[in-house]
């Protein structure tokens, strides 16, 4: 099941609306997984 929020990101003092997908199905993989762009931002 595909769930679909919106949060909120920092571009300086500006804040930018962004939308955020996350795939709530069983069986799946044990822990989180970040894929992406956001997944070099959190690990730099």
């Amino acid at each position: 099941m595909l769930a679909r929020l919106y949060s909120v990101t920092l571009e300086g003092i500006k804040g930018i609306i962004c939308e955020v997908e996350v795939d709530v199905s069983r069986g799946g993989f044990d822990k989180p997984l970040i894929v992406g762009l956001p997944d070099a931002a959190v690990k730099g």
